[in-house]
């Protein structure tokens, strides 16, 4: 009969590298989770402001008011410089508390002009940077340029 005396060091040192290598794995994968999770949200939001820009100069383009209208026409005509617009808002989950600073800018290039109306391509760019105690940090995808043309009544 033989006798069990254990394990030797060289299996417990082999079996404790193991475990050591899964949770390094686990770990990794669960900070790339919410990190990706973080930068979709910076595109939702760029998105939604990106639309919103847009959906207001469509309306502008469209009013009864020809102030507004003008608002519009001088995008294409260059007699006012770009529209810049500056956005915050705080992203709040489990894990991250941070803020990013939206940059929106509208511009806007004359298609075609005719006698009733005028066809604008009006676009709008969104850039956001991280900032964390008061360094920007740019990582992957940090802009988002959505276009569309308007007819605006003359």
């Amino acid at each position: 009969m033989r006798k069990n005396k254990g394990l030797s060091i060289l299996e417990v040192a082999f079996s404790v590298a193991i475990i050591g290598l899964v949770i390094i794995f686990v770990i990794g994968m669960y900070s790339t989770f919410f990190t990706s999770g973080t930068k979709l949200n910076d595109e939702n939001i760029a998105n939604f402001l990106a639309k919103s820009y847009l959906n207001r100069y469509m309306v502008y383009a469209n009013s009864e008011d020809e102030n507004l209208r003008k608002i519009v026409r001088d995008l294409a005509n260059n007699q006012s410089t770009n529209q810049v617009y500056q956005a915050q808002f705080g992203v709040r989950e489990a894990q991250f508390v941070g803020r990013r600073n939206f940059n929106i800018e509208v511009t806007g290039r004359l298609l075609y002009s005719g006698d009733v109306s005028d066809t604008i391509l009006v676009s709008v760019t969104v850039s956001w940077m991280a900032q964390t105690r008061g360094l920007k940090q740019g990582y992957g995808r940090t802009s988002l340029t959505l276009e569309k043309s308007v007819n605006v009544p003359k």
